[in-house]
């Protein structure tokens, strides 16, 4: 498939029709991949892959061009959602063993009072 060549006035092809837009690479897409990934193994980045990847999808649609590494941000958005659910569910866990740690040690004390 051949380039149609360059835009004429007001950014249209040469020939009519729509204007030429360029794809680009947002400049967050592989930050948000790589806080996506780290956020299976470091829980802590999981919020900041979603907030992210929310901003750039945001920032991607009110420009409304076309974007090469879209996959990228929707891949560590879905990875962000994955690693703040499993962020929860571990703080939930870790908040009831020491819950139950704690209530352990009470009766503990009070036995041999």
């Amino acid at each position: 498939m051949s380039y149609p060549g360059p835009a004429g006035p007001g950014g249209y092809p040469p020939y009519g029709g729509y204007p030429v837009r360029p794809a680009y690479e947002h400049p967050q897409g592989t930050t948000v991949l790589v806080l996506g990934v780290l956020s299976l193994v470091v829980g802590v980045t999981a919020p900041f892959a979603w907030y992210y990847a929310v901003k750039a999808e945001r920032e991607i649609r009110a420009s409304g061009w076309t974007c090469t590494n879209s996959s990228h941000i929707q891949i560590g958005k879905i990875l962000g959602i994955i690693g703040t659910v499993l962020l929860g569910l571990s703080a939930i866990f870790v908040i009831i063993y020491l819950v139950f740690v704690v209530s352990l040690l009470g009766m503990a004390f009070t036995q041999y009072r």
